[in-house]
């Protein structure tokens, strides 16, 4: 049997679980009601849903599992400005700087900015906010998510000209 199938059969035992416990707590608190059995507090942990481990990214979603929201996959802009916060932090640096470096940045971004990309993505920094440029030095500002969210519509908009 495949892995696949596999995962199929334990999704379906899963949710027609998960179906048993949401009938079996209906007709247990349908049973109080008509005053054929007695209420018992354990009745009202019956209508909690199923509770099972998250699945790992990738596997089929189980029945009564609350899957947390796929972490989000910022850009190679992104990812830029992350390595030269490690390199650097808060400190001034040139272009000087950031050629020395290039071996950690090109890894970060996995070969996807090069040296001739540097200005722009800097530039893009410097428009949304996330770096300053005072004569040919940049500074950065500490990544957050609104940062890097500006960082990503900075790099992604086109200029008008």
């Amino acid at each position: 049997m495949t892995e696949a199938a596999q995962s199929d059969i334990l999704a379906g035992i899963y949710r027609r679980v998960g179906k048993t416990n949401e009938l079996l707590a209906m007709l247990g608190s349908a049973l109080a009601r008509a005053g054929i059995i007695p209420a018992s507090p354990s009745s009202a942990t019956a209508y909690a849903p199923l509770r099972v481990a998250v699945p790992e990214q990738g596997e089929l979603p189980l029945a009564g599992c609350v899957l947390a929201h796929k972490p989000r996959v910022w850009g190679n802009s992104v990812k830029f400005y992350e390595a030269v916060w490690r390199k650097f932090g808060g400190s001034e640096f040139g272009l000087g700087d950031l050629f020395a470096a290039r071996d950690e940045l090109a890894e970060a971004t996995k070969g996807k900015i090069g040296l001739s990309t540097y200005q722009r993505v800097l530039s893009a920094l410097v428009r949304a906010g996330a770096a300053t440029r005072r004569r040919r030095a940049y500074a950065l500002r500490q990544p957050t998510d609104q940062l890097r969210e500006a960082v990503e519509e900075a790099r992604n908009t086109r200029k008008e000209h």
